[in-house]
């Protein structure tokens, strides 16, 4: 009886452990994966909350670059509306001079030439 319970008992690595191991490295292989697949997903949300951060600065960035354009234009075109003004007051001060000095040289009273540059400043003041 002695050697069949020798026989039956075999040693531990035969018994079990084997498939023991295996198993252990099965479940430590699942849960290497599990932590890859993790961690792949933590980096995936990083990546698309910086990309999000990135993309929202860059539109912040280029309204702001379009307002300052845009306040360019505007006192640009201010500016240029001033210069047209300008000009259009030195030509018609140059037409009233002209129309004054022809109405002197056909012989108009100079009491009345003096009564329209009154009247014409008057005018160009409002």
């Amino acid at each position: 009886m002695r050697s069949g319970q020798k026989g039956a008992r075999k040693p531990p690595s035969v018994n079990g452990v084997g498939r023991n191991c295996g198993t252990s490295v099965r479940k430590l292989r699942v849960q290497k994966e599990q932590m890859e697949k993790e961690k792949k997903e933590e980096e995936d949300k990083r990546y698309g909350r910086t990309k999000y951060a990135t993309d929202l600065h860059e539109q912040i960035r280029e309204r702001e670059q379009k307002h300052i354009e845009e306040q360019a234009a505007f006192f640009e075109e201010g500016k240029r509306l001033k210069e047209e003004d300008l000009k259009r007051r030195l030509r018609f001060d140059q037409i009233k001079r002209k129309k004054l000095d022809e109405l002197r040289s056909v012989g108009l009273p100079e009491k009345y030439c003096r009564e329209i540059e009154r009247r014409l400043a008057s005018v160009t003041a409002e």
